[in-house]
């Protein structure tokens, strides 16, 4: 491990607890993939970061926190090979690194980056598929994302982690034992509608929550999406979201490792 995520991660306590809970992850991973019960039970993770400081070298922010844009369960379970994962960004005195880091199953780092932000506040993403070398993402493997909003005291980091898993459709419908026709109700669909299937149905409510919030950066002004991505949001309990903007920012790689 190189001496940037060292103290990134170890000073701050996460490496241990990224061992233990990969230790529990293949056997929910399983479980999660055969009921929906065992979905909702959820991993450990979490889904807001915590702090308000603001002194010389740290984030400072008056309104909303870091926040993960991913189910109560923290488990994002995404038919995407390279998925992208949202995150709400605080305001920002000072310019801000962050930095994003996954890990497989096997407990080894797939991907660490880190980036210089510019722009405003809100809510944003990571896209996986301008991860530089990844490797799209196994079907039916869980990993472990960190995402780091970035301090010079390293242990004053600002963090949230959670889980991520794909899945094939076809065998996620029949698992969780959706209707049949689920597939061409949702080939059929108006795009409103879709959302809905994808996460009341189908629990599949990363993809629901990403492909909302690309249509939100297409109509910003449409009412009918804002009122989908309201609801979609209440439904993941996190309600306190649904008014924040997409943010306008940029991310500059300042390093990427990509094994």
């Amino acid at each position: 491990m190189n001496n940037k995520l060292f103290h990134g991660l170890t000073i701050i306590g996460l490496a241990g607890l990224l061992s233990m809970n990969l230790l529990l992850a293949p056997s929910t991973a399983q479980s999660s993939t055969g009921s929906g019960e065992s979905l909702r039970q959820g991993l450990p993770g979490r889904r807001v970061g915590g702090g308000t400081r603001c002194t010389q070298g740290t984030v400072c922010h008056a309104q909303k926190p870091l926040v993960a844009i991913m189910p109560q369960s923290n488990l994002a379970v995404t038919t995407e090979a390279y998925p992208t994962l949202l995150f709400h960004l605080p305001v920002f005195e000072n310019e801000q690194q962050v930095e994003f880091v996954l890990y497989n199953s096997a407990d080894e780092l797939v991907y660490d980056a880190t980036f210089d932000i510019v722009g405003e506040s809100g809510i944003t993403g990571i896209d996986l598929s301008e991860a530089e070398n990844l490797a799209p993402l196994a079907v039916d493997e869980t990993y472990k994302w960190y995402f780091l909003i970035v301090s010079e005291e390293r242990s004053q980091d600002i963090v949230v982690d959670g889980w991520i898993q794909r899945v094939d459709l076809d065998e996620w419908v029949q698992q969780q034992e959706i209707a049949s026709d689920f597939g061409s109700r949702l080939e059929d669909a108006a795009s409103l509608q879709r959302f809905g299937l994808l996460g009341e149905e189908a629990g599949l409510w990363h993809d629901a929550a990403f492909a909302l919030h690309q249509l939100r950066q297409v109509e910003p002004d449409n009412e009918e999406v804002a009122a989908e991505w309201a609801q979609l949001l209440q439904a993941m309990d996190l309600g306190d979201m649904e008014e924040e903007p997409v943010a306008n920012l940029s991310f500059i790689p300042i390093m990427n490792e990509t094994l």
